[in-house]
Order: C-alpha cells, then sequence, then structure tokens
C-alpha cells in the first residue's frame, strides 16, 4: 500500500505539473491562433496540394470539390491526386478470398472482424453495410450480394483519373504510383516528384514551387494558402531566410456529433478532445520554439524538437529535393521529416490557421492510428542516423534531439498509468482531502481546461456531460496503442520483419 501512495503521490505531481504548463501553453497558443492576417497576401508563391489515396470512393468526390473551393482562393493553385497500385492488388478477385468472405457472411461473422479480414477488397463502410444487408441469407445469397458489391465499387484510381479529366490538366492531376507494394510516403514522393519536374519544364522557380499535404478527410481552413502565402512573404527578410517549411496543426472535432451512441461514442468523443488539447499544449508550442531557435541559433546546440505531421505540412520544391523527398524507410515519414528539418537547422514555421480533422470512429481503429504514430519514437535513433548520414547538425545536436524525442515517447506510454494511479490516489492516501484536491486539479489542468481552449479555438461546443469522462476514459486506453507499437518494434528486433504501415480508417 505505501508502494501505491508514493506511486500515486508522484503521477499526481508529475500530472499537476503538466497540467500547469498545459494549460499555459494552450492559452498561449489561443492567443496567437487570434492574430490578425494580412490584409493582402503575398504573391509570386505557387501551391500544389497533394493528397494519397487509398480506399477512398466515398470521399473522392467531396475532397475534390473542396480543394477546389481552397485552391480558388490563391491563383495558381493546382491539385495532386496520388493513388496507388496497392488498392488494385487488394481488390484483385481472388476466388478464394471471395469466397471466403461470402463464406464467413452466412456464417454470421460479426462486422468488425469482416472489416478487419477483409478490408481491401472492399472499403470498411461496404464491408460493414455487406455484412448487415447479409445478416439471416444463405451462402448462395451471399455469394451473389459481394459479387454485386465488389461489381458496383469502383477502384479509387479509376475515380481520381476521371476526376482529373474532367477538371483539366491545368486544375487536377492524377498520379498513380505504379508499384504493389509502396505505402502512403511513396505515394506522396512519387507525386511530388512528378510535379516537381513538370513546374520545373515549364518554367516554376523550385523556390516558388510549394506542396501542400492533406488527408482524404481533412477539412482546412479556407484563409490557409492566403495566410501562407502572407507568412512566407513577411519571412523573406527574416534571419535564416523565406520559410521553407510550414506546418498547420489541426483539431480534431470535425465529426464529433456524428460519433456512434454509447460508450464507445463517448470514449471516442473524449480521443477528439484529448488530441485536440495535445494539438494547444504542445506542439503549437514546440513548433513555435523551434522556429524561433533556427532562426536565432541556426548552428545551436539546444534545438528544440518539433515534429511534422502529415497533414497539413507546406514543403518548398527545392527543400523536398535536398532533403531526398520524405523519409521512406522509418515506420512514419511524418517525424522523421520534423527530425531531419531541426537537426539541419530548417525551421518549421507555424501557419496560425488550423485545420480540422476527424477523430476515428471505433474504438479499434483508433488505438489502432495511436499503434502506428507511436511507430516513430523508437526510431528516433535512426532518425538520427539519416540525419548524420546527410551531414545534417553536430553530433551534440543530434543526441539532444533524440533524447527529446525518446522521453515524449515514455511520457505516452507512460500516460495511462499515471492517470489511473491519480484517480487512486484519494482512495488510498492518508491525505485524502489533499490527494484529492490535487487530482482534480492536476487532471483539469492536464485535460479539461486545454480542452475548452481547444473548442474555442475550433469554434465548436463542449458537451462536459460527455467530454470529461470520455476524456478520462481515454487517458485510461491511450498508452495502450503505443506499447503495442513498442511490442510490433521488440518483434521486428527479434525477427527482421518491419511491421506494415497500414490505413487505421476507411
Amino acid at each position: 500500500m505505501r508502494t501505491l501512495q508514493a506511486a500515486g503521490w508522484i503521477a499526481a505531481f508529475v500530472v499537476a505539473a503538466r497540467g500547469v504548463s498545459g494549460t499555459v501553453n494552450a492559452a498561449s497558443s489561443l492567443r496567437w491562433l487570434g492574430q490578425e492576417l494580412p490584409a493582402e497576401p503575398g504573391a509570386g508563391t505557387r501551391f500544389v496540394l497533394v493528397v494519397p489515396l487509398l480506399r477512398e470512393q466515398a470521399l473522392i468526390g467531396p475532397l475534390v470539390q473542396a480543394l477546389a473551393s481552397l485552391a480558388a482562393t490563391h491563383p495558381g493553385t493546382s491539385i495532386a491526386l496520388a493513388t496507388t497500385e496497392a488498392e488494385n492488388t487488394a481488390r484483385l478477385l481472388d476466388p478464394c478470398r471471395v469466397a471466403s468472405l461470402a463464406g464467413e457472411l452466412a456464417a454470421g461473422v460479426r462486422p468488425g472482424r469482416i472489416v478487419g479480414k477483409y478490408l481491401g477488397l472492399l472499403p470498411a463502410a461496404e464491408l460493414e453495410a455487406l455484412a448487415r444487408q447479409a445478416r439471416g441469407q444463405d451462402r448462395q445469397r451471399c455469394a451473389e450480394l459481394v459479387a454485386a458489391a465488389l461489381a458496383a465499387n469502383r477502384p479509387t484510381p479509376e475515380l481520381a483519373a476521371d476526376l482529373a479529366r474532367r477538371a483539366g490538366d491545368r486544375a487536377v492531376r492524377h498520379w498513380h504510383y505504379p508499384e504493389r507494394d509502396g505505402g502512403m510516403v511513396q505515394q506522396l514522393n512519387y507525386a511530388i516528384r512528378g510535379e516537381t519536374e513538370r513546374a520545373l519544364a515549364e518554367g516554376t522557380s523550385p523556390e516558388t514551387l510549394f506542396f501542400v499535404i492533406y488527408n482524404a478527410d481533412s477539412r482546412p481552413h479556407p484563409g490557409t494558402l492566403r495566410s501562407a502565402a502572407a507568412l512566407i512573404a513577411a519571412s523573406a527578410d527574416a534571419p535564416g531566410g523565406p520559410a521553407r517549411l510550414i506546418q498547420q496543426s489541426a483539431v480534431f472535432t470535425a465529426n464529433l456529433a456524428d460519433l456512434p451512441p454509447g460508450l464507445a461514442g463517448v470514449v471516442l468523443e473524449g480521443a477528439g478532445w484529448l488530441q485536440s488539447r495535445w494539438t494547444m499544449s504542445r506542439e503549437i508550442p514546440r513548433l513555435r520554439r523551434q522556429a524561433g531557435y533556427a532562426r536565432r541559433h541556426r548552428g545551436g546546440t539546444l534545438m528544440p524538437l518539433a515534429h511534422c505531421v502529415g497533414h497539413g505540412l507546406m514543403i518548398r520544391a527545392d527543400l523536398f529535393a535536398e532533403l531526398g523527398g520524405l523519409p521512406e524507410s522509418t515506420g512514419n515519414e511524418d517525424l522523421a521529416l520534423g527530425y531531419l528539418a531541426c537537426a539541419a537547422g530548417v525551421p518549421i514555421e507555424p501557419l496560425p490557421l488550423l485545420e480540422e480533422a476527424d477523430t476515428p470512429v471505433t474504438l479499434g481503429s483508433w488505438l489502432s492510428q495511436a499503434r502506428q504514430w507511436f511507430r516513430s519514437y523508437p526510431q528516433y535513433p535512426a532518425a538520427a542516423a539519416l540525419a548524420a548520414a546527410a551531414g545534417y547538425g553536430t553530433p551534440a545536436r543530434r543526441g539532444w534531439l533524440t533524447v527529446q524525442g525518446l522521453v515524449r515517447g515514455a511520457l505516452w506510454l507512460g500516460q495511462s498509468p499515471a492517470v489511473a494511479l491519480v484517480i487512486v490516489l484519494p482512495a488510498v492516501a492518508s491525505r485524502r482531502r489533499t490527494a484529492a484536491v490535487l487530482a482534480a486539479g492536476g487532471l483539469a489542468g492536464y485535460f479539461a481546461v486545454p480542452a475548452w481552449l481547444a473548442a474555442r479555438a475550433a469554434g465548436r461546443p463542449v458537451r462536459p456531460g460527455r467530454a470529461l469522462p470520455g476524456g478520462l476514459a481515454a487517458m485510461l486506453l491511450s498508452s495502450i496503442g503505443p506499447w503495442r507499437s513498442l511490442a510490433d518494434a521488440a518483434a521486428q528486433a527479434a525477427t527482421g520483419d518491419r511491421p506494415a504501415h497500414r490505413k487505421t480508417e476507411r
């Protein structure tokens, strides 16, 4: 009991301390996001909006419409849709796989297992609908339903090609990565390199060409391109030169009203607020610190580590070429890219306008998302090796960056155990009132207040009756994905088999 009490008090003080810093940071982020934008944006910058697509049949039409509206806000902006042969490969009508799907539908296998096993043959939403439609049907009827669903479901590459053809080559272009085993980073590198060659052939300077990467479900602010162009123009005479790498942060609140009913929906809503609170408390402040330090002390050892995110990322064509494209040897490309930029002393400029993204719609996809996101943290030494091979930064700087990354990974691994200890502390402590006040205040500063500030930044209402219990549950579960990811890394070290980079939604 004494050990539990001691652990509880330590966890409570740590959570309270991080709650204080998180609340202060979130309030600062909210003020920074409220700054006025220049009335006249800078001219001379050309943007290409790049979106990797895999099984996005349901979103591709609305996506292109939304991106076209965004492109219209800045002259010369175009759209690049990047698809992959991996989708066609997964959809090959293997008679055994199709027959197996029909058999499991007839056997009444639950929709979640159907999606997990047959995702790729059809999108997740269509597999779920198929499972509902096939309930109570015999095997022959299930085989007919599967065949009809496959016939009606055109693959994303075909839809992207049609949209590009109808929109015209100047507005929308389609790039299809031809290899069967490539992931999202290979799609992006393929499309960006193709766009770069095209732009150079047209006489566009790489110093004026920016690639802006979004996901299929991204909802960037309508003023994004105007703000980015103004930021680029304003930074032209700043120490370190004009911006070459810009990050637009996201809140994960776009679909909170559409989450499933019941306990799962409450937890997922809490997860959306938990991630949004992290954006305000940690991501934006780190970007601001890194950009300021890189401009003032480009060669300094104590470079703050800030990370890039794979959506809302804006990278200039010449920097993309210098870095050799997005890193393909690490489990995720975005955190490794941020590490390389920090090692090289490149400022990662935060954009003072938010993107609004979705939170996952199932507990399984949320945990899988965290499992995938965490893969970068044990690989910070690998990112350091990439930076060393490229000659970026001194050994001391790379060591400091690596330590920061590993510590942040450890904090994520410890988040759920720490929160659990804080909750238990008032029940086991001898000074229960003091423990209860410390626990409540720590959790309020750690989650509740920053989440409320994130809601103000997003312009979304908070439902305390769902957000608070949901956030508490999400914190208690949030370390599961990272621990599973760590197990994946251990298995990879033992066997040499690299875990697949799986899509966690749709």
